[in-house]
């Protein structure tokens, strides 16, 4: 997916959660920065929830 007005990521976030690429970009450096930081603290959620990963299953 292409995000050509990113504003605050929620394309990109749906991107991620449909298991799909993306590329997200906006003129306003501020926008960047929010959807940075709403997609890591989506990112480190999912590894909250996600199940531990022993040496075994790897």
């Amino acid at each position: 997916m292409r995000c050509s007005l990113l504003k605050d990521g929620s394309t990109c976030l749906a991107a991620i959660k449909a298991r799909r690429h993306y590329i997200g970009y906006d003129i306003e450096k501020e926008y960047v920065l929010l959807a940075e930081r709403r997609i890591r603290e989506y990112k480190e959620q999912l590894a909250l929830l996600s199940p531990v990963k022993t040496v075994a299953s790897l």
